[in-house]
C-alpha cells in the first residue's frame, strides 16, 4: 500500500475510515483540528534512527527516569498496602488471598502495560492523530481490557482457591471461592476503568508534548495498576468478608460473568481490536502458571520473614517496568519500520544501567521509613539479585540472525 496523505474523513464516511490505510508519514492539513498532534517525522520515536548514540540515550533516560520512579514509589506503596493488610481478618481467614494478590497483580500489569504498549505503538504510528479513529481506537480497547481483565481475574481466583484447597482443604469452599472470584472480578473491572482511561489520555497528552509515549506509558500503568488494584480488592474483601455466608459474592459473579458476552460483543463489532480478542491468551495462561509459584512462595514466606511483603513488588516490578519499555520499544520500531537495528541495543544497556541507581534508591526509601530492617549483606545481595533479574530477559527479547 502506498504512503498517501489522508485528511480527515466527512461525517458519510464509513464508521472506521482509516482502518486499512498505512499511516508512515501521515499529515493533516493546516486547518485540521488535529493538526496539532502531528509532530512531523522529525520528531518522535522514527527520529532516533538519524539521532547520534549518545542523544539517543540521553532522551531515553529524560523521559524513562520519572516514569520508573513513580513506579518504583507505587510498588512501594503497594508494598505497604499489602504489608498492613496481611494481618486483617479477611487475609487471616482465607489465607488463599495471598496467592491470589501477586497472581492478579500481574495477570492484570500484563493487560494494562499491554494496552500502553498498544496506544504507545499507535500514537507513534499516527492512528490516534485523527478525532474519529482516535475515539474508536480508545473505545474499543477499553471493552477489549473490560473482556481480559474479567476472564483473566476469574481464573486468577479460580486457580489461586484451587491451589490453596490442595494444601490446605476446608469446609466452607463454596463461600471462599465465591468471595475470591467474585472479589478479584470485580477489583480488575473497576480498576480496568480507571487505568484505561488514564492510559489512554496519558499517551494522548504525550502525543501532544512531543513526548514518545513508549519511554512512559508502561511504567506509569504498572506503578498504578498494582495500587489500584490491590486498593480496590483490598475494599472489596473487606466487605465481602462481613458478608461470607450469604449469597451476596454469588451473585456479584454471576452478573460480573454475565457481563463478559456483553464486552465482547462490542469488542468484536470494533475493527481496530477485534482481532486481539482471539490472540495473546497462550502467554497470559503461562504467566499465569508462573506467577502462581510466586504466590504460593509469598504465603509460605510473609509470615516466616518480616518485611518479605514489602519488598516483593519492587523486585518483580522493576525488571518488568525495564523490559516493557524495551518491548514496547521494539514493537513500535517492527510496525514502522519492519526491523530492528542493532542500535536498539543502546536502549537495552541505557535501561539497564539506570536501573541499578533507582534499586539503591528503593533500598534507600525502606531504610528511611524504617518499615523493615536491612543489613549490608541483605542490601548487597538484593541489588545483585535485582541487577540479575532485569539482565536475564535480554537475549529472549533481541532477534538473532
Amino acid at each position: 500500500m502506498q504512503n498517501s496523505e489522508c485528511h480527515e474523513p466527512g461525517e458519510d464516511s464509513a464508521m472506521y475510515p482509516l482502518k486499512d490505510i498505512e499511516l508512515r508519514g501521515v499529515s493533516l492539513d493546516a486547518g485540521s483540528d488535529d493538526s496539532s498532534m502531528i509532530p512531523g517525522r522529525q520528531h518522535g520515536f522514527s527520529a532516533e534512527r538519524h539521532s547520534d548514540s549518545s542523544i539517543v540515550a540521553r532522551g531515553l533516560i529524560v523521559q524513562a527516569s520519572p516514569s520508573l520512579l513513580m513506579a518504583v514509589a507505587g510498588s512501594v506503596f503497594a508494598g505497604l498496602v499489602l504489608e498492613k493488610i496481611q494481618n486483617w481478618q479477611a487475609f487471616r481467614k482465607i489465607s488463599e488471598l495471598f496467592i491470589l494478590v501477586p497472581v492478579l497483580l500481574h495477570l492484570k500489569g500484563c493487560i494494562e502495560m499491554n494496552l500502553a504498549a498498544r496506544m504507545s505503538t499507535s500514537a507513534n504510528m499516527g492512528e490516534l492523530d485523527y478525532q474519529r479513529t482516535r475515539k474508536a481506537f480508545v473505545s474499543g480497547n477499553l471493552m477489549l481490557i473490560q473482556v481480559q481483565a474479567l476472564a483473566v481475574a476469574a481464573f486468577a481466583g479460580l486457580w489461586a482457591f484451587t491451589l490453596g484447597y490442595i494444601t490446605k482443604p476446608h469446609r466452607e469452599s463454596w463461600f471462599e471461592s465465591a468471595l475470591m472470584i467474585a472479589s478479584a472480578m470485580l477489583s480488575a473491572s473497576f480498576s480496568s476503568v480507571i487505568l484505561g482511561l488514564c492510559m489512554c489520555n496519558l499517551v494522548v497528552v504525550s502525543r501532544r508534548l512531543r513526548i514518545d509515549p513508549d519511554n512512559i506509558a508502561s511504567p506509569i500503568a504498572s506503578s498504578m495498576g498494582d495500587l489500584v488494584t490491590l486498593t480496590i480488592l483490598t475494599g472489596v474483601v473487606t466487605v465481602l468478608i462481613h458478608h461470607f455466608k450469604s449469597w451476596l459474592s454469588t451473585i456479584i459473579l454471576v452478573i460480573l460473568v454475565a457481563s463478559i458476552p456483553i464486552f465482547i460483543v462490542l469488542t468484536a463489532r470494533n475493527p481496530y481490536v477485534n482481532e486481539i480478542l482471539l490472540q495473546g491468551w497462550a502467554p497470559i495462561i503461562i504467566s499465569l502458571i508462573i506467577t502462581s509459584g510466586a504466590g504460593v512462595l509469598l504465603r509460605g514466606f510473609v509470615d516466616k520473614y518480616e518485611g518479605f511483603a514489602l519488598f516483593t513488588p519492587v523486585i518483580a516490578g522493576l525488571s518488568g517496568n525495564l523490559g516493557c519499555i524495551y518491548a514496547s520499544r521494539m514493537s513500535t520500531r517492527l510496525q514502522i519500520d519492519g526491523e530492528i537495528s542493532p542500535r536498539n541495543l543502546i536502549a537495552f544497556w541505557t535501561l539497564f544501567l539506570l536501573s541499578i541507581p533507582i534499586s539503591l534508591l528503593f533500598l534507600f526509601m525502606v531504610w528511611g521509613s524504617g518499615q523493615s530492617y536491612m543489613s549490608w549483606q541483605f542490601m548487597l545481595f538484593y541489588s545483585i539479585i535485582t541487577t540479575v533479574v532485569v539482565r536475564l530477559p535480554a537475549p529472549s527479547c533481541y532477534p538473532r540472525g
